[in-house]
């Protein structure tokens, strides 16, 4: 390490220290290919990459790793509209919306690296389940009117926030989905899909300090 590496290294580290920042590493969750149809008979199902392994799962959740089994643990009989996957800790995270085609609600599951077995699995409220992002130990997430936050090191939630659509009463059906949340020192951004508001919540506690 030459005199400037430690001198560069040294700043860094007191800038950390006095201001009490962290630098935690991002990833974004990404969206499946989607193929077939849905419709009676038919053969609908995601693919994409992972470790260097093709992944495919049909709608029932049921898939193959390169040539193992995997099961995504459902409520219906069906998956639809998106699948993100995503790698933690050497780990698959899927993130999936489900539907009955009456009524739907997401799914985020961690399944072990070795065994492809879920090692949890996070309900989530709502349809119009959007793109996450992973910082950290967390996972920053959204579906209709709803913001959330994940642990991912066991599914539970850091918090959630709901009826995001009635923040302002004069703007009652906004916020019906959201796009990838953007994240700063000490607040979390989730941006209005197709549209240019935003809210921002403080990391830590999840209150809202900012509807545009």
């Amino acid at each position: 390490m030459t005199n400037l590496t430690r001198r560069i290294a040294f700043c860094l580290t007191l800038f950390l220290t006095l201001t009490g920042a962290t630098l935690a590493k991002t990833s974004a969750f990404e969206e499946a290919r989607r193929h077939g149809d849905d419709t009676p008979g038919g053969a609908l199902r995601w693919e994409f990459q992972w470790n260097g392994k093709p992944v495919s799962i049909s709608s029932d959740g049921k898939g193959t790793v390169g040539n193992r089994e995997i099961q995504m643990p459902l409520n219906s009989t069906r998956l639809t509209a998106r699948l993100f996957y995503a790698t933690y800790d050497g780990d698959l995270l899927l993130l999936v919306e489900e539907t009955d085609e009456e009524s739907g609600a997401g799914k985020l599951a961690r399944f072990a690296s070795k065994t492809l077995k879920p090692k949890w699995t996070c309900g989530l409220p709502g349809i119009n389940i959007g793109p996450g992002l992973l910082e950290g130990k967390f996972a920053y997430l959204s579906a209709r009117a709803t913001a959330m936050k994940v642990d991912l090191a066991n599914g539970q939630w850091a918090w959630r926030k709901t009826n995001l659509n009635r923040t302002n009463e004069s703007t009652t059906y906004r916020f019906n989905a959201f796009d990838r949340p953007r994240v700063e020192d000490t607040s979390v951004i989730f941006p209005e899909a197709g549209a240019s508001g935003s809210i921002t919540f403080d990391k830590a506690k999840g209150e809202i300090l900012e509807v545009k």
